[in-house]
């Protein structure tokens, strides 16, 4: 029975229409709430929507560690596999120099189109990243989710930016489920 439940929205429906609203107006957003209520797979079914409308999102699902985090983006930003020379190459750079590729490879995405970045557990995200985030958001869209907000000095203007959803356990599930 919760395998079948997790196919939909059970009782997030309005969550989701929340994030499409928000996808429409290109506002960055970042859903709020504890471990266990539901953020992966709204974003999840989020990006199935989009799905029908063909918008492909990237998605990551954790910025730590953060190098195979940008590994990650870089192959998703070039939209097909890397070949192995590339990724040996790729992977021999060290952080700074791999976040300075991934950050040209998306500008030149961006000069395209600005694309829909989907951040999952940004509470992993190293204090280190937040100077790549601010900029990350500057070129594309993000959407991100969270279990609460990181308060270090670098990630705090990045988190501002968002207006957020709050997640709160779904009354439809408790009554469900067993306590």
């Amino acid at each position: 029975m919760i395998t079948d439940l997790c196919r939909f929205t059970v009782g997030r429906e309005a969550e989701l229409k929340g994030l499409l609203a928000f996808h429409n107006r290109g506002t960055p957003i970042l859903v709020l709430g504890k471990s266990g209520l539901g953020k992966t797979h709204l974003l999840r079914q989020f990006m199935a929507a989009l799905a029908t409308r063909r918008v492909t999102p990237i998605y990551l699902e954790r910025l730590w560690p953060f190098k195979p985090a940008l590994l990650e983006l870089y192959a998703q930003l070039a939209h097909h596999p890397l070949a192995v020379p590339e990724r040996n190459r790729l992977k021999r750079l060290t952080v700074p120099e791999l976040t300075q590729e991934t950050l040209t490879r998306l500008e030149r995405v961006a000069a395209r189109r600005r694309p829909l970045v989907i951040l999952d557990r940004l509470e992993e995200a190293p204090a280190t990243a937040g100077d790549f985030l601010l900029r990350l958001s500057s070129l594309a869209l993000v959407f991100g989710a969270a279990q609460h907000v990181k308060r270090t000095r670098t990630l705090r203007r990045f988190f501002w930016q968002f207006e957020t959803l709050e997640l709160l356990p779904c009354p439809l599930l408790s009554a469900i489920l067993p306590a």
